[in-house]
């Protein structure tokens, strides 16, 4: 069963990184519920944080080939608990 996780990853901000990425989650034909990228000041490195919903295999592997990713230096998981619908996060957003 598909639970809402978040995909925090820290990476070198360089050309195409973020397509790289993103390549990830279409080959396996994800969908990203909301993607958020903050770019801090050299030389730490960049943090891409993504929402979506998967279960606990496919999350694992998710990160397992996010870490291959020459441009990221660490990639880690978690789990929100008593996430929201969908519905009421659109709510909330816009209120």
């Amino acid at each position: 069963m598909s639970q809402h996780a978040t995909i925090h990853l820290h990476l070198h901000n360089e050309h195409s990184v973020l397509q790289r990425i993103l390549l990830v989650f279409s080959r396996r034909r994800m969908h990203i519920q909301a993607l958020q990228m903050f770019d801090v000041q050299a030389p730490r490195p960049a943090e891409l944080q993504v929402d979506l919903s998967a279960d606990d295999a496919t999350l694992r592997e998710l990160v397992a080939q996010l870490t291959r990713v020459v441009e990221v230096t660490q990639v880690w998981s978690e789990r929100t608990p008593g996430a929201q619908t969908q519905d009421a996060k659109r709510t909330l957003r816009v209120a």
